[in-house]
């Protein structure tokens, strides 16, 4: 929302599901002033910009408190809330493996579930452009798809390359959350988001039946 006339920076309403919300739009003036409730922290957004951070306070007049050069620029306020993430599920499937050293050609699929901290809000708010609330949920299905988007290429190289066969997979879960969760911590696209994969756990492969029979029926003969 756009307010010209509303010189007053607070919080509209509460939302219990929301990790961050958005006071209107406001151009600065003399008289503007800013409220961040207690158990908030809340980022200055001036002209798109995350620039400083904005303690608990009662309509501070924004111009004392800050600078002079700000009079004329539109700012929005995002308050952000402690919140705790649950462990999520993840998963994903279907991904073709090509193991030449043991002749074995299947579909795998691999899941568990994930924990995340936020690092940096000024970069997750980025993240999400267009939202004026942002959730929980929100941050969990970005994850899931980095998850995926990272673990794919991962997956497939892993077990064209492993000495273990697909009927002994389940003997590599822990040597693989160990590689994946290494890489999960290094991959940009989760700094980029301004969060880190704290918790990661692989609670399965499963490989596709039909491929499984067909690599049985051929060391039968």
């Amino acid at each position: 929302m756009f307010g010209k006339k509303n010189n007053a920076l607070k919080l509209e309403s509460y939302d219990d599901t929301a990790l961050v919300q958005f006071s209107q739009l406001v151009e600065i003036t003399k008289k503007t002033t800013v409220t961040v409730p207690p158990n908030y922290r809340a980022i200055a957004f001036i002209d798109g910009k995350p620039l400083f951070r904005i303690e608990a306070c009662e309509k501070k007049q924004f111009v004392k408190a800050y600078k002079k050069e700000h009079i004329g620029k539109m700012i929005k306020i995002a308050y952000i809330t402690s919140h705790s993430f649950a462990q999520s599920p993840w998963g994903f499937g279907n991904i073709q493996v090509n193991n030449s050293a043991l002749k074995e050609a299947y579909r795998v699929g691999v899941n568990g579930k994930f924990s995340v901290d936020v690092t940096d809000y000024a970069r997750l708010i980025s993240a999400f452009p267009s939202k004026e609330i942002i959730t929980a949920e929100d941050v969990r299905e970005k994850c899931i798809s980095s998850i995926k988007t990272v673990g794919t290429p991962i997956v497939a190289d892993y077990f064209s390359k492993t000495e273990t066969s697909v009927f002994e997979m389940s003997s590599l879960i822990a040597d693989f959350r160990k590689k994946f969760s290494e890489a999960l911590m290094e991959e940009k696209i989760f700094s980029d988001l301004g969060i880190k994969i704290s918790l990661l756990t692989v609670d399965g492969f499963y490989a596709n039946e039909d491929d499984l029979k067909i690599i049985k029926e051929r060391l039968n003969k």
